[in-house]
């Protein structure tokens, strides 16, 4: 109601109406105010619970140990909250039986890390990343621990920071309560320190001892992770106990470390740590960075080595172990075991020696097979060279195991002679001290004692690195043999027996790629391709002992990393499903508006491409919007106020849309279908002459490319349409009378009647004035009157129609602009471009081709909402022609023409307008720079700082950050687009009015220009000389 309520009597009333206009008097009554509250007045201000869709909510997930082995708990991260739900990993099990109250089959608890019950919102969650305990014999222990990134509450502008809790099913929530939060082991408070941290970068180690991440401003830290943080410790200023290291800017040799894109991978034993990272000529190389001892608390850095070289792509590292290794290691442990260990704790040492196990080798993914799938640059559409993104390659191999044969001798003799000496021993040891041994065993017990925190902890290999700025380490890599020739993207996982599973693209989609390994000393494979083409994610555990899937259902599955667990989940989606779908997440809408806002802010502040903010004082713009968050009642609220703050940095290509607004069919899809009126694909006019809708135009695409993108899209009035059904295509000039049986002046808009029938069956009354014979009473062209006759259509959805609309627009532009063109005595070359993305790459070569040997070029760049492709279509444009192709037959057909092929030789004109933005901007700036042609039109719209748009607010909104600046030494910053727009060489503008009348003032200023250029240069194929080179032994002129 938005106001308060109060009780009033009639006998009050009558004396408040007694008394005279804007007289006070004291003896008035004081009514009674109501203490009645319409919560429903701000209904968008109390707790969302918002049902779990994995699809868009899902950010990243980790697999704790469960109470029992084949019971893990899957570790989400959803929506900025942190939660753990059960996952039957067993790839036996049957399904669960539904509890039905008895107290048996109890299902598994599904339980919330972060925040609490009365705190959703108020922090934001990056990740969850599982912390692997040291391995122990105890078989009670069910501790798991958790290390959280969040968005700090207490700070006032959110800053990043990381929490160590308790995970498992008994352990408290920490974050119920704003008043009682726990420390951060680093980062948040007011400063943070952490800046804004790539959240999908936060890697832990296998062993649970280190962490690294990167954040926006490049940077690649590492970190050991305190053991414990204590839950009960409350308070509002950041831990300082723990310190983090940030890497060299550079490797040894000299390439960028720059921590903005690629992939982090720790060492089992969280020694080393292996960066993915783009070298400086842009080719993904990977380093190894040498941490230190994972035992001390602080890290100390040593070298930072090129693993590979920056001559192809090297990616995913993986480490694992080869299987020369795994066999030497076998042995190994049998001979240790048999030189330390007694009868009774074969057990224990078994235990110790699995720990201490460590990685041997790197694995990675290499495109060093640079193989083009275009054999030559002639033909059709002058294709380009295209190396295909095939970064494993079929290699040979095989039988290289045996110069390991003296190896192996050597440990068997050791063993036997172990063997023998234990025999002794145990002799020895009952001789002295009786049947029990208990002496010896005492002694032992305190030997093992000292050694126990070491054996808890997988124990990683020194790597001997070799000399330094030397790439010998990176060229011992060695190809693995038997793996086919195939796309793959990623490496999966390697199990405990050396198998693989690789990822790869195949002709449906997504592949499972498994590579079993077969019985040592065979270095062989045995290879599985599994069809996994709704498989959209995944991963692999911190511990690696699991491996999940994400489907296109949304289905999560987790599952052991086991050869024949994962085929199994590949080929049975039901295998392994946890319980996500049944997630709710509370959410209170004051808490997150506030959290939002102070994220946007930070992430504004640390994306920017300008770290002094346009010299903005960007402290005090927090302080000045932040009062108005408080007074939002609703989502698009804060949308208004996030638009103000960031409209104070001046930059164009800031942007706010997105996010969860409040909708009238609850996000329905039926409900929303039903509500949305289809479209005819036509210009409809109301009629009151015929009691219809007059049909004023069809919409008309291009006949010649009526099939784009796999899809016909025409209008459902058309002769296309309707013809193949037997029926005949409308005109301008029909009259719409009904629809399914209504008469259309029944309702205020014939829309209503389209309602929800996009893409069913419609059945339309029309009178053919123009497309049909039609009696009438006189001889006059109009007739007087007409008899409905039925047509079947089925119309279009909205958005088909607008574009179907432009596609019709730039038909008769085109159309219009050759028209003009040949009436001016030249040949012409008309491309329109909406965007600069992929569809638009089709778009131009579908134009540029055809009409290549053009004398004049119009690039219509109006309306272009920007893209990335500015440089390939300059590249096009740059060609010259500088030499000329003649063959026997003299026929345009048969020749090549010139070369440099396909080069355009005539004049070129962009038409631009106060609609033409960022990469429309950016080629209409190139063409005009690199003296390729002359704009014409009017000033454009003046963006022209890049983005990537990847600062997302929680609830998948933006206030996105310009991030990559643009100069040269003429414009400087901004090329002279930011902020300012490219004023065109001829101004013309076009008047609104004229436009709808059908005239286009800049597209006719265009041609009267190309017109005055070709006289004035005219575009012509140069003639062969007139006579061939005499090459007979008479010709005494010959140089040969």
């Amino acid at each position: 109601i938005g106001a308060d309520l109060y009780l009033l009597t009639r006998q009050e009333i009558e004396t408040q109406l007694s008394v005279p206009t804007g007289q006070v008097t004291a003896a008035l009554p004081k009514p009674t105010r109501l203490s009645i509250h319409v919560w429903s007045d701000f209904h968008e201000t109390q707790e969302r619970l918002i049902p779990v869709k994995v699809l868009d909510h899902f950010i990243a997930m980790d697999v704790l140990p469960g109470a029992m082995p084949e019971h893990p708990m899957a570790l989400l991260t959803l929506r900025g909250q942190a939660w753990v739900t059960p996952a039957a990993a067993s790839t036996d099990d049957v399904p669960p039986v539904p509890y039905q109250g008895s107290g048996q089959s109890m299902p598994a608890r599904t339980y919330r890390l972060a925040p609490g019950s009365l705190t959703g919102g108020a922090l934001r969650v990056l990740m969850a990343r599982h912390v692997p305990l040291p391995a122990t014999t105890s078989s009670s222990s069910s501790r798991t621990l958790a290390v959280i990134l969040a968005t700090d509450p207490l700070s006032p502008t959110a800053e990043h920071a990381f929490y160590l809790v308790e995970s498992h099913a008994s352990a408290p929530n920490v974050f119920n309560d704003l008043d009682h939060l726990p420390t951060p082991f680093l980062g948040g408070g007011v400063t943070g320190g952490l800046g804004s941290i790539h959240g999908e970068d936060v890697t832990v180690s296998p062993c649970g001892r280190r962490m690294a991440w990167t954040d926006t401003n490049g940077r690649i830290c590492v970190v050991t992770l305190p053991l414990y943080q204590a839950q009960n410790e409350t308070s509002t200023t950041t831990a300082t106990s723990v310190e983090y290291q940030t890497l060299p800017t550079e490797n040894e040799r000299g390439e960028p470390m720059v921590g903005l894109e690629g992939t982090l991978s720790w060492s089992p034993g969280g020694r080393y740590l292996a960066i993915q990272h783009l070298a400086a000529n842009k080719f993904d190389i990977i380093s190894i960075a040498d941490c230190g001892d994972p035992t001390a608390v602080d890290i100390v850095l040593g070298r930072v080595v090129q693993a590979t070289p920056s001559r192809f792509n090297s990616r995913y590292p993986y480490w694992g172990t080869a299987r020369a290794d795994d066999a030497l290691q076998s042995w190994k442990q049998k001979l240790d075991t048999l030189q330390t260990a007694t009868e009774d704790d074969d057990d224990s040492a078994k235990s110790k020696k699995e720990a201490s196990s460590g990685a041997t080798t790197l694995y990675f993914l290499s495109d060093r097979d640079v193989q083009s799938d275009v054999s030559s640059p002639w033909g059709t559409r002058g294709p380009f060279p295209h190396f295909s993104d095939l970064p494993v390659g079929r290699f040979s191999g095989g039988g290289a195991m045996e110069v390991l044969g003296e190896t192996m001798a050597v440990l068997d003799k050791q063993v036997e002679e172990a063997l023998k000496e234990k025999a002794e021993s145990l002799k020895d040891t009952k001789n002295e001290t009786g049947s029990d041994g208990s002496d010896a065993t005492e002694a032992k017990d305190a030997k093992e004692e000292d050694d126990e925190e070491d054996s808890k902890f997988p124990k990683d290999l020194e790597i001997e690195f070799g000399p330094q700025k030397d790439l010998a380490f990176a060229r011992r890599a060695y190809r693995i043999a038997n793996v086919p020739k195939k796309r793959y993207i990623a490496i999966l996982s390697q199990t405990a027996d050396g198998s693989f599973a690789l990822v790869g693209k195949g002709s449906s989609g997504v592949e499972i790629d498994i590579f079993a390994a077969q019985d040592y000393p065979s270095d062989k494979f045995d290879a599985t391709s599994i069809s996994a083409s709704t498989v959209v994610a995944f991963d692999v555990s911190t511990d690696r002992d699991y491996v999940s899937l994400i489907r296109s259902d949304g289905s999560i599955q987790v599952v052991p990393n086991k050869i024949s667990s994962i085929m199994s989940a590949c080929r049975d989606p039901d295998v392994g499903v946890t319980n996500a779908d049944e997630i709710a997440l509370s959410v209170w809408p004051a808490l997150e508006y506030k959290q939002m806002y102070n994220d946007a802010w930070r992430m504004l502040r640390d994306y920017f491409y300008d770290v002094e903010m346009h010299q903005v004082d960007w402290q005090a713009i927090h302080e000045r919007y932040l009062p108005l968050v408080e007074r939002c009642r609703k989502r698009e609220d804060l949308d208004d106020i996030l638009a103000q703050m960031a409209a104070e940095l001046s930059a164009l290509h800031v942007f706010v849309y997105g996010g969860e607004y409040n909708s009238p069919f609850s996000d329905d899809s039926k409900l929303t279908d039903a509500h949305t009126p289809a479209s005819l694909g036509a210009t409809l006019q109301r009629n009151i002459e015929w009691k219809g809708y007059v049909v004023k135009e069809i919409a008309l695409r291009d006949p010649d490319f009526n099939l784009l993108e796999d899809q016909s899209v025409y209008s459902p009035l058309s002769d296309q349409a309707l013809r193949p059904s037997g029926q005949k295509g409308l005109q301008a000039g029909d009259v719409i009378v009904g629809v399914n049986g209504e008469s259309v002046f029944r309702v205020p808009d014939i829309h209503m009647l389209l309602r929800g029938r996009a893409g069913r069956s419609v059945r339309l009354e029309v009178l053919r004035l123009s497309s049909g014979e039609t009696k009438s009473d006189s001889s006059d062209e109009t007739p007087t009157k007409a008899t409905p006759e039925p047509v079947l259509v089925v119309p279009i959805k909205q958005e088909a129609a607008s574009d179907l609309r432009y596609n019709a627009w730039e038909w008769k532009t085109r159309e219009k602009a050759k028209s003009l063109a040949k009436d001016a005595g030249f040949d012409l070359a008309y491309i329109h471009l909406r965007s600069m993305g992929q569809e638009d790459m089709d778009q131009f070569a579908r134009s540029y081709f055809e009409d290549y040997d053009k004398q004049a070029m119009i690039l219509d760049m109006r309306h272009n909402r920007g893209g990335n492709i500015d440089s390939w279509i300059s590249s096009f444009l740059e060609r010259k022609a500088w030499y000329f192709f003649q063959g026997r037959v003299k026929s345009k057909g048969v020749d090549l023409d010139w070369n440099q092929q396909f080069a355009f030789r005539g004049h070129v004109v962009v038409l631009i307008d106060e609609k033409t933005s960022s990469d429309g901007e950016g080629i209409s700036r190139a063409i005009s720079e690199l003296g390729l042609g002359v704009l014409i039109g009017k000033r454009t719209w003046g963006g022209g700082i890049w983005l990537s748009s990847d600062n997302r607010l929680v609830d998948g909104g933006i206030a996105t950050a310009p991030e990559d600046g643009v100069y040269n030494d003429k414009f400087g910053w901004g090329m002279g687009i930011e902020a300012e727009g490219i004023k065109p060489d001829i101004e013309v503008d076009n008047n609104p009015r004229s436009v709808y009348e059908g005239t286009d003032a800049q597209l006719e200023r265009a041609i009267e220009k190309l017109k005055q250029w070709l006289e004035e240069e005219p575009v012509e194929e140069p003639s062969p000389p007139a006579k061939k080179p005499d090459k007979s032994l008479q010709n005494e002129n010959c140089l040969a």
